[in-house]
């Protein structure tokens, strides 16, 4: 397999593919606020509902409801938490590890020709590691722009975890287009 080929041809279809998804959720995400649009001129009182992003259903809004709640947290909504803290660790401590290691390659590369080439299994293997990278940024991308703060809780949970995410992700960005550079 010619390096420059499959990695050009992997990306048309990704981009393609991201756009089809992109403007599918668009369609489903503007019927579902027409729908809530017509139950309100029908007259129903629409102003306590929303429309969720994630499942396109018309969902009645939280309204204060943190007021009524004064239960403090158990030991299990700290646990959570907790796991949610070090899930982040991991993903940056995995980052690190994927950007060291794809840096690595990246100079083994410089000194193989087209001629000589890498097999087929490992430009599988690099195509599909910057897949995975790619997914995980755009999805994180779009809830952190396009999605309602309720329906995000887990990724806007805190501003660090904003700032690491986009960290994160700036640098898988990085790694994947000095990756795709050098191998076209």
């Amino acid at each position: 397999m010619s390096g420059g080929q499959g990695v050009a041809e992997g990306d048309q279809s990704d981009s393609a593919r991201n756009r089809r998804a992109k403007e599918a959720h668009e369609q489903n995400l503007d019927a579902a606020h027409k729908e809530l649009r017509q139950r309100d001129a029908e007259g129903e009182d629409m102003s306590q509902y929303r429309v969720n992003p994630r499942t396109y259903k018309i969902e009645k809004k939280a309204v204060a409801d943190k007021k009524k709640k004064t239960v403090k947290e158990g030991l299990g909504d700290l646990a959570s938490a907790a796991e949610r803290d070090h899930e982040v660790q991991m993903a940056r401590a995995d980052l690190y590890k994927l950007a060291k290691y794809a840096i690595k390659l990246h100079d083994m590369l410089k000194t193989v020709s087209e001629a000589e080439g890498i097999e087929g299994w490992q430009q599988a293997k690099i195509t599909k590691a910057a897949d995975y990278i790619s997914s995980v940024y755009h999805a994180l991308d779009y809830d952190m722009k396009f999605a309602e703060s309720n329906s995000t809780a887990n990724v806007l949970t805190r501003a660090k975890d904003v700032v690491e995410s986009n960290y994160t992700a700036k640098l898988a960005e990085r790694v994947y287009k000095t990756l795709k550079k050098e191998l076209m």
